[in-house]
Formats: C-alpha cells, sequence, structure tokens
C-alpha cells in the first residue's frame, strides 16, 4: 500500500501531461485522469487525443473526457473515487462547486504565474508580452472565482532572453510539476498553509487573438522582441512585405541602431534581416511567407530575391 496520498488528475495539454508524468514517477496513485475530449485536428480533420488523455491510454491510468464536470453521473463517480487530493492544470473547463469539495483533502491548481499577478487563460504569454524579468508556478486550492484561491507554494525563477512561449511553457512544466510535489509532501507533513493573495496586485492574462499580431515597427526593438516571442506558436507576430502578410516566428534585438525609417531593413545576412524599430533593431532570423513553410530570412530573401533596403508594413 502506498503511503503517498491519491490523486485524481485534471489537465489537457502538454504542459499538463509534464505535470501528470512527474506524479505517476514519483509513485503517486493517480485514482483518475480526465481530460477535454478528442477533437479533430490538422488538415485532414482526424480525431485526436490531447496530451494527457495520451499518456493515460499509454499507462492504463482510468481516463474520463466528458463534455463537462457538471454532469451528474461525472460529479457522482468523482465523489465515489473519493481521491485524497485533486490536481488541476491547464484543463479548459470551469469547475463546479461540488466537485471542488469532492477530495478527501484539497482541490489543488498549478498556474502558470506568480499569484495575484496573471489570472487567466495565458499568463506565459503575457509576462514575455510585458517583458517581464521574473515569472514562476504559483501551487494553490481551487475557489469558484478565477483563479482567485489561496497560495501554498510559488516558486519563481528568472526569464530570460532565449526563452519564447514554447521554451518557456516546457520549463513551466518542469517547474510546476516539482513544485506540486513539493506542495503535496508539504501538506501531507502539516508543514504548509494558504496565504491570501492580494487582490489590489490582480492582473489578468486574457485570452490570446489574431488583433495583438500586428508589429507597429515604430515601436522600440525590445518590445517587438517580446511580442514575437510571446506570440509563438499562435497567433504569431505578423508584418507585411510588398503588401503580403510575413509572419515573425523568431527574432532578436540587437546592440546597433542603425540609420533608417522604422519597418526598414537596412542589412541582409546569412544570420537574418537587419530591421530599424521606432528604437534600436531587431534581427529577423525566421519567418514565413503566406503558404509557405517557416524557414529562415536569409532562405526568405534568397528566394524572393531581396536585396536591401527594403521596407517592411
Amino acid at each position: 500500500m502506498s503511503s503517498k496520498p491519491s490523486i485524481l488528475f485534471m489537465g489537457t495539454p502538454e504542459i499538463a501531461k509534464t505535470i501528470l508524468a512527474h506524479l505517476h514517477a514519483q509513485n503517486f496513485p493517480i485514482v483518475a485522469v480526465f481530460a477535454q475530449p478528442d477533437r479533430p485536428k490538422g488538415r485532414g480533420k482526424k480525431m485526436q487525443s490531447p496530451p494527457v488523455a495520451e499518456f493515460a491510454k499509454e499507462h492504463n491510468l482510468p481516463l474520463f473526457q466528458p463534455e463537462t464536470t457538471k454532469d451528474d453521473s461525472i460529479l457522482s463517480k468523482i465523489e465515489e473515487l473519493a481521491p485524497d487530493y485533486i490536481v488541476v492544470a491547464a484543463y479548459g473547463q470551469i469547475l463546479p462547486k461540488r466537485l471542488l469539495q469532492a477530495p478527501k483533502k484539497e482541490c489543488l491548481n498549478v498556474h502558470a504565474s506568480l499569484l495575484p499577478r496573471y489570472r487567466g487563460a495565458a499568463p506565459i504569454n503575457y509576462c514575455l508580452l510585458n517583458g517581464d524579468k521574473e515569472t514562476g508556478v504559483s501551487i494553490m486550492r481551487v475557489v469558484p472565482k478565477l483563479d482567485a484561491g489561496p497560495v501554498f507554494l510559488a516558486d519563481s525563477f528568472p526569464i530570460t532572453d532565449d526563452l519564447d512561449a514554447v521554451t518557456l511553457t516546457e520549463k513551466m512544466a518542469d517547474v510546476g510539476a516539482k513544485a506540486l510535489v513539493k506542495t503535496l509532501l508539504g501538506l501531507e507533513a502539516g508543514e504548509l498553509t494558504a496565504t491570501e493573495q492580494d487582490e489590489l496586485q490582480v492582473t489578468y492574462a486574457h485570452k490570446l487573438s489574431r488583433e495583438m499580431s500586428a508589429i507597429n515597427w515604430n515601436k522600440p526593438a525590445r518590445d517587438i522582441f517580446n511580442q514575437v516571442r510571446a506570440l509563438v506558436p499562435w497567433p504569431v507576430a505578423v508584418t507585411t512585405l510588398e503588401n503580403e502578410p510575413l509572419k515573425v516566428h523568431k527574432a532578436s534585438v540587437l546592440d546597433e541602431s542603425p540609420k533608417g525609417t522604422p519597418g526598414q531593413v537596412v542589412h541582409v545576412a546569412k544570420q537574418g534581416w537587419t530591421v530599424v524599430c521606432g528604437e534600436g533593431a531587431l534581427l529577423l532570423q525566421e519567418l514565413q511567407v503566406q503558404g509557405k513553410k517557416r524557414m529562415s530570412a536569409f532562405d526568405v530573401a534568397n528566394g524572393m530575391r531581396l536585396t536591401a533596403p527594403f521596407q517592411l508594413g
């Protein structure tokens, strides 16, 4: 018999899969896994299971994928399982109050920000967008109000220039998985208490939208760099070239301040395109022309026979 508490896990994307995998590797008894239903994906619209569901199937964990958790039969099943803890990580549904009361001990959420900063759907993207120097993970009690529960444990780390929304999500998953295990063991040992969030410090990270994509070259290079790395893999920062959309997947800030008008490409090299910004310059490294795949900026220039200087919209 395991001495570790039993867990009912609720999560859907890759970040949640990493957390579930860590719990499983640490031998926490997983009584059930809940994930969003399979959805049609890609051009062929083939049904695809989310990463958490795939992991549950591979490891023979009891899997549930209801359209809603408000269904009486689902809630009764959760109560019947009577887990010590329910752990929620990017599940993607508002949970009913009855579900929050189902575990014997706590219903915990792994949230990818240092609460009360960035409650909501896109905390990883917003800390990059706003140029924060630090972020982290909060393990909190789930309450009916969005991300408003008291925090048991928070782990912070610096945001370096080599991180974008994809690589920061991977780092966040790893930090979050370890913080969750620390929290569970701390609660079991009676060593952790929850701290209420300061409502005066609350900020929100609303869902991303395509309206956030358009690059304004009059802005400082650092701001545009933050926009580029915050919006991968979706919706992706976009400029225009010869009146056609041009997606910018990867860029970096240059130390130089070349002469030219904002949006002007003044140099094309193997490393990328040097673009004049409202303040400083940006090196565009990976681009995507409409209807083509992502490629190096140098290859785009060669393919389109571009020579500097030329203007981006």
